[in-house]
């Protein structure tokens, strides 16, 4: 299990460019932060934030979050989408 770098949540960072809509999205990141602002401040701290809009919620988990997504860019919609699936079936089998 990883030990996390900072305290706090657990914040799903979503980013778009909405003036590209041929390609608006840019990527997902899970950080660990104590509320949405310092989320996105530490997205850039970790050099992963791509700019745009951000979108951020945070998430009420009982497993980590996958290393595909935990403080890290991820643009790959393919890797996003398999990487949450397993991420949701680990929950689900710790009865949430």
């Amino acid at each position: 299990m990883r030990k996390d770098r900072c305290n706090g949540t657990w914040w799903w960072l979503s980013f778009v460019e909405p003036r590209t809509p041929e390609r608006p999205f840019l990527g997902v990141t899970v950080v660990r932060a104590e509320g949405m602002v310092a989320a996105v401040k530490r997205s850039h701290a970790l050099r992963i934030n791509p700019g745009g809009q951000v979108s951020g919620r945070a998430l009420n988990l009982t497993t980590p979050p996958p290393a595909e997504l935990c403080d890290r860019l991820a643009t790959d919609r393919a890797t996003i989408e398999i990487a949450v699936r397993q991420w949701l079936e680990q929950e689900k089998q710790r009865g949430n």
